[in-house]
């Protein structure tokens, strides 16, 4: 998860969310809130929280992180 958040380009890592800004967050699997989260997130997953920016600059920045940390 770390690999594909460094190549955001326009995507904003986070601690918290709500920002007028775009941002993510990965809650991982030793998260203490996991418990409240369905069975199928406990090995983590991500939060995002889309900003302002255009729409098709901020899944341009999705495809090409996804694309290159080979998860696309």
């Amino acid at each position: 998860h770390n690999e594909f958040v460094s190549y955001l380009k326009i995507i904003t890592s986070a601690v918290s969310l709500g920002h007028d800004e775009s941002l993510i967050v990965f809650i991982g699997e030793d998260d203490e809130r996991q418990y409240l989260y369905p069975e199928e997130f406990n090995n983590g997953f991500f939060r995002f929280s889309v900003g302002i920016e255009d729409v098709e600059d901020i899944i341009e920045d999705l495809r090409q992180a996804l694309e290159k940390s080979e998860l696309l």
